[in-house]
């Protein structure tokens, strides 16, 4: 390979399949979606993993580094990721960090790159409160030459707390993966789901996000109080991540049970071909009282939107963003089960408005989420900071 291409190292936690957290799908998709002939880029990945070999072999480009020992960032792999960029020698002409900023992380990072002239760019998936409305903790945690944000409402919020070397490119998905497709036959069977059924998905979190129990009130809403429900069902498909959620999710089923409604609702923990089940529903419903710990813009809304599903949100700032005030998905109020049992009647019944929220909501997200020209965008950040 040509001793010109510049040296890319993509900071990250461990890079290997399944691609289910979002700053490993941007790692990997940027790695593997550059342009061959002008980078070599460097991939952290586990050391008991066949992963180089497949990526060595289809893309040139990459070289990995087998530096964690397990796919999960724990605390002995947080180490190793750290002791990566404190060797005598980065080896590298250009940095990019993709995960969430603490303050004593990034010291340790300001510190190291104080006397190197080594390029750095940082893309933040989100920022907490206390962050945002403080511009000397800001100043702290947000160390590199570019600062890559994911929602137009923290691009907006940095601006105002003087944050100069800021850049907004949204979060990208593949649209040759999540696209509009009929209602898959052996998935509908497997579910015992009719071709007929009006399907409401959420693909949430059981605890941190607040939202089971409005959900549940508003199930329960639905079929008490509105007509035409009878075909009516609801998929939880969360992951349970930890003791938590596993007692928010017998709960939910003993809830059920008791107001008679088990057979109208069904739990997926974890689930592989997601575009499948995006498009077997015919709503995604999002209700969340927080976002604590969440993306910015979360990718399950976009690639159900990409699948032609309209979506329901609730009010936070950064989930009104990509509703577009209501034109590509409907906004209800937070900790309301009246309301999103409203909203999602009013989307079960009237199928104009359900057409034309599915028709535009596809266009905004082609239009703003493709992941292959979002990451042209990051191209020509590297290419600027590199002249």
């Amino acid at each position: 390979m040509s001793k010109l291409k510049k040296k890319i190292l993509l900071y990250t936690r461990p890079i290997i399949p399944p691609w289910d957290e979002a700053s490993k799908n941007l790692a990997y998709n940027i790695a593997v979606n550059l342009p061959k002939n002008q980078f070599l880029i460097s991939l952290l990945i586990p050391k008991k993993s066949a992963f180089d070999q497949e990526l060595l072999t289809e893309y040139p480009q990459i070289k990995p580094e087998k530096i964690y020992s397990s796919a999960n960032l724990n605390l002995g792999n947080k180490l190793k990721l750290l002791s990566r960029l404190f060797r005598f020698r980065l080896k590298t002409d250009l940095i990019h960090f993709l995960f969430t900023p603490r303050s004593i992380t990034s010291l340790l990072i300001r510190l190291r790159l104080k006397l190197s002239k080594v390029k750095t760019v940082q893309t933040v998936a989100t920022l907490s409160k206390k962050n945002l409305g403080n511009s000397k903790k800001l100043n702290k945690i947000l160390f590199a030459d570019i600062i890559v944000v994911q929602s137009k409402n923290t691009y907006i919020k940095l601006k105002n707390q003087g944050i100069k070397n800021i850049q907004l490119i949204y979060p990208g998905i593949n649209f040759e993966k999540y696209q509009p497709a009929k209602k898959d036959s052996v998935l509908l069977k497997k579910l015992k789901l009719s071709i007929n059924d009006f399907v409401i998905l959420y693909t949430g979190e059981y605890t941190r996000l607040k939202a089971v129990n409005d959900i549940l009130e508003a199930l329960k809403i639905l079929f008490q109080d509105f007509k035409n429900t009878k075909n009516l069902k609801f998929i939880f498909a969360c992951r349970i991540k930890s003791k938590m959620d596993q007692k928010k999710k017998t709960a939910a089923i003993k809830k059920l049970k008791k107001e008679k409604l088990e057979d109208k609702v069904i739990f997926l923990d974890t689930f592989t071909d997601m575009e499948k089940l995006y498009n077997i529903s015919d709503l995604n419903i999002f209700p969340v009282q927080e976002m604590a710990g969440k993306f910015d813009i979360p990718l399950t809304l976009i690639e159900s939107m990409a699948c032609g599903k309209p979506i329901i949100v609730s009010k936070l700032k950064n989930l009104k963003e990509i509703t577009g005030n209501n034109a590509f998905g409907l906004i209800c109020k937070r900790k309301n089960p009246q309301d999103l049992a409203q909203k999602i009647h009013l989307l079960k019944t009237d199928k104009k408005l359900y057409n034309k929220i599915a028709k535009d909501s596809l266009a905004f997200v082609q239009n703003n989420f493709d992941i292959k020209k979002n990451i042209k965008k990051y191209n020509k950040i590297y290419q600027d900071l590199l002249q």
